[in-house]
């Protein structure tokens, strides 16, 4: 019932089977209930139980998978705007340039008017996506608003001095359109940054939660690195093959979804691997190469987001393998040789000293004196008396 409230709905199909077979049991053991059958009823009201927490764990992964559907989506969006301003940014870049090498009698000079005409346009197609940026994170409206006004405002005063034949003040107000772009460009990529980061910190916590407790960290890096590779393999082969059915076959949407689940897989490894530098000593962590190891694994995540799967990836991804292979080797021996190492404390046991014991005997033997004699004293000094005695004690 909440689920048809949503303005995005979701595809509840099992569920709703799972539901209608949860109510038919409570039925039941509603009836039972009623005969006095307590015993059948239990078991029938067990039975829902496990049913309902099945139907939670498939609820679950459902939204999960939905919202790293909807994550990816959003990056990929965000990396199609970068690009877009990176493109606006070094094309106006060009049309600054070549504006200067032309003398404004030249018949070109209008031609590159008119092309700052068509930048503005181009500009104005990025505003509404950058727009509708700014009204779903609030927090990024102000800073949008501000710079999208920048670069129209620049845009407009660039070609008016220009139809005037002013370059020389065409040129400021170019300029000041580039550093728009370009601000607007690095906030994108901020953002695009932190994206991923939440993504790897998601998969490396599903990752501990689907293995509480588990033995070495290790070898669970290497069987998973060794599972991403065959896959992406997999991948790379069924890509080179479009005819046949296989990756190449698939739709843009469930490509990219492969893509990002891959993504993910390695940014959770990295992300394991990071914890697991924190806990050695700075000369483990200077000696191992476990640095070298993750700016690896952080480009291909590069890659994968981008969706660029090559002979060089591939590469790339067998001499990580091998090289968390030989980290996990010298990980054994060193635990080996802190084994050898190690031994047994001696029990040694505590001994006061003849004259502080002696000392102690007769402080406790005042003390008792105190005790025995019972001062007839009013209730105020009782307490100093008590308080005294706790001192002592």
């Amino acid at each position: 019932e909440m689920n048809e409230d949503l303005d995005s709905k979701m595809d509840m199909e099992e569920s709703k089977e799972q539901s209608e077979e949860i109510d038919e049991m409570m039925d039941e053991s509603q009836e039972q209930l009623d005969q006095d059958k307590k015993d059948d009823a239990s078991k029938s009201q067990q039975k829902s139980g496990e049913k309902m927490s099945e139907m939670a764990q498939a609820m679950s992964s459902m939204m999960q998978a939905a919202a790293a559907e909807q994550h990816m989506e959003n990056l990929e969006h965000l990396r199609q705007l970068l690009e877009n301003l990176v493109i606006l940014s070094f094309d106006q870049e060009d049309l600054i340039q070549e504006i200067q090498e032309t003398e404004t009698s030249n018949p070109l000079y209008v031609e590159l008017v008119q092309e700052q005409f068509k930048l503005k346009e181009d500009g104005a197609m990025i505003q509404d996506s950058l727009i509708a940026l700014s009204k779903r994170v609030f927090q990024l409206e102000s800073f949008i608003t501000e710079e999208i006004y920048k670069v129209n405002r620049g845009m407009d005063q660039s070609i008016d001095h220009l139809q005037e034949r002013r370059k020389s003040q065409a040129n400021v107000s170019q300029q000041y359109v580039m550093t728009s772009v370009n601000n607007l460009a690095l906030m994108l990529s901020e953002a695009m940054e932190q994206m991923q980061a939440s993504m790897s910190q998601s998969m490396a916590g599903s990752q501990n939660c689907q293995n509480p407790g588990g033995s070495s960290p290790n070898p669970s890096l290497k069987k998973m690195q060794d599972q991403l590779n065959k896959q992406m393999q997999q991948m790379m082969e069924g890509m080179q093959k479009p005819g046949e059915k296989g990756e190449g076959s698939k739709p843009g949407r469930q490509l990219s979804k492969d893509f990002a689940e891959m993504a993910q897989q390695q940014a959770a490894i990295r992300e394991a691997l990071r914890k697991l530098k924190e806990d050695m000593s700075e000369g483990e962590k200077n000696g191992n190469g476990i640095d070298d190891l993750m700016k690896a694994m952080d480009e291909t995540e590069t890659d994968l987001v981008n969706k660029k799967l090559t002979e060089q990836t591939i590469k790339r991804q067998e001499e990580i393998f091998e090289q968390l292979l030989e980290f996990e080797t010298a990980e054994r021996e060193r635990e080996k040789e802190e084994k050898r190492k190690s031994e047994t404390a001696d029990q040694i046991s505590n001994q006061i000293p003849p004259a502080l014991e002696e000392y102690l005997k007769q402080r406790q033997s005042e003390i008792d004196q105190f005790k025995t004699i019972p001062p007839d004293l009013e209730p105020f000094y009782k307490e100093l008396v008590e308080k005294y005695y706790e001192l002592l004690n």
